[in-house]
C-alpha cells in the first residue's frame, strides 16, 4: 500500500511549525484513510495541518576493528550500520550558522520568517500548554509585533562558527526538559565542515605515533612511512536559505 508516496518501512518526519517534531519509522500504511502508522507512539497529538515528510535520518561514528583500525559507519534510521571509510583515525565537525537573527513578519492572516518557525497568529494557542499565545521556542510578540528569541551573532550577511555553548544554552524547542530537545540557533544551520583523518591500514607503512601517525606502525625506515592523511569536506545544507 501507498499513501502519497509512503511505504512501509521508509523513515519519516511529522512537524507542526512550531519547532516541535518526531521522527519515526512507517510500519503501514492506509490508503482508504490516508493514514500512516508509526513504529512507537509519538511524543505528542500534532494538530490537524502537521506536515509529513519523508526523512533521510542517520547517526555517523566510529566503529573499532578487530585490528585496532576505526571506520566511520552509518547507522540509519531502521538501525542498519553500514561501513562508509575504513582506516579513519579521528572525525569531526564544525557547524557554521547564519550570524543574523531571524527576520519575522505577521500580517494579520499569515507569519513569516526568513528562517526557523513563522510567527503564529498572536492570539493561537500552544496546545501543549508550553508557551504563552503566540509564542514558539524561537518567536514571541510585543505589542501584536513579533520578534525573535534568537540574538545576531556577527556580520549581518555572514557564516559564523557555532560553538557547543551556541548550541546548548536554549531557548528549547520541544520543551525545556523533554526528550529530544533541541537549541533554537540549530535552525540558523548553513553549512558543516567535516574532516577526516585517514590512515593506512598496513602496519609495516606506519612509522612511531605522533604528529605524522595517530596509530604507531612497524616501518623502520622513513622512506616507506606513509603518513595519516587529512580530509576536510564543506556541505552546503540543499534546504537552507
Amino acid at each position: 500500500s501507498d499513501v502519497c508516496g509512503f511505504r512501509p518501512g521508509v523513515v519519516a518526519a511529522i512537524v507542526d511549525g512550531r519547532g516541535r517534531f518526531d521522527v519515526f519509522v512507517v510500519v503501514s500504511t492506509n490508503a482508504v484513510a490516508s493514514q500512516v502508522s508509526p513504529s512507537a507512539p509519538l511524543t505528542m497529538a500534532y494538530p490537524e495541518g502537521s506536515l509529513v515528510v519523508e526523512v533521510d535520518a542517520n547517526r555517523f561514528a566510529l566503529a573499532r576493528q578487530p585490528d585496532g583500525s576505526r571506520t566511520l559507519v552509518r547507522v540509519t534510521g531502521t538501525g542498519t550500520t553500514q561501513p562508509i571509510v575504513d582506516g579513519v583515525s579521528r572525525a569531526g565537525f564544525v557547524p557554521w550558522g547564519g550570524a543574523a537573527a531571524p527576520e519575522l513578519r505577521w500580517d494579520g492572516v499569515n507569519g513569516w520568517a526568513s528562517y526557523g518557525p513563522p510567527p503564529p497568529s498572536p492570539l493561537s494557542i500552544d496546545r501543549q500548554g508550553e508557551f504563552p499565545p503566540g509564542e514558539t521556542c524561537a518567536t514571541a510578540y510585543d505589542n501584536f509585533e513579533p520578534r525573535t528569541r534568537l540574538s545576531t551573532l556577527g556580520e549581518p550577511e555572514s557564516l559564523v562558527p557555532l560553538a557547543l555553548s551556541d548550541l546548548d544554552d536554549g531557548p528549547w524547542c520541544m520543551g525545556g526538559t523533554a526528550t529530544g530537545r533541541y537549541d533554537a540557533d540549530l535552525f540558523r544551520l548553513r553549512r558543516l565542515d567535516l574532516w577526516l583523518r585517514v590512515e593506512v591500514l598496513s602496519a609495516t607503512l606506519r612509522g612511531p605515533a605522533g604528529r605524522l601517525f595517530d596509530r604507531a606502525g612497524s616501518a623502520g625506515a622513513p622512506v616507506r612511512w606513509v603518513p595519516d592523511l587529512n580530509v576536510k569536506i564543506s556541505i552546503a545544507l540543499r534546504n537552507a536559505t
